[in-house]
């Protein structure tokens, strides 16, 4: 990914948070208004822009008052560890048939229960190439895959 595109997907991640956080820096001792996982596992391609993404979250995190949760460890994915966050970020997280899944069954229905009891779930760029295999998908969000090779946007939808 170029730097200019990488600079877009994390400037609309930043221009989405926003719109979810406070405007202003809570005053000291107050509690944060919400918290966040932001859940960064690959079995496939690595990118390097997932440091930075987890640095982003935390940074707005710090700046708007609320919590900020990193792990690329699948065993978070139960329905009591879940409950305890408002919003789940799928940073660059992807995965294929052959190189092995995110979440095992028991976390992908402890998953799929959090979205369906209203919890917010974002899928930052490679998020979209996550548990690809259709009868094992996450089921939250369908996207079209991107052509190979291809840049630009693609559209999706969240079921």
């Amino acid at each position: 990914m170029s730097g200019r595109r990488r600079a877009r997907a994390l400037g609309a991640l930043l221009a989405m948070l926003m719109t979810v956080s406070v405007a202003a820096a809570l005053p000291a001792g107050a509690q944060p208004r919400f918290s966040v996982l932001v859940f960064s596992k690959v079995t496939n391609f690595y990118h390097d822009s997932i440091p930075a993404g987890i640095a982003a979250i935390e940074q707005l995190g710090e700046q708007h008052g609320f919590e900020v949760e990193a792990t690329d460890d699948a065993s978070a994915f139960t329905d009591d560890n879940l409950a305890r966050f408002d919003a789940l970020v799928f940073n660059n997280t992807n995965s294929t048939p052959d190189s092995g899944d995110l979440l095992d069954a028991d976390q992908r229905a402890a998953l799929q229960r959090y979205v369906q009891g209203g919890g917010g779930w974002v899928g930052l760029h490679a998020a979209s190439a996550s548990e690809r295999d259709t009868a094992r998908s996450l089921r939250c969000a369908s996207l079209r895959p991107r052509p190979a090779g291809a840049g630009g946007n693609y559209e999706g939808m969240l079921s």
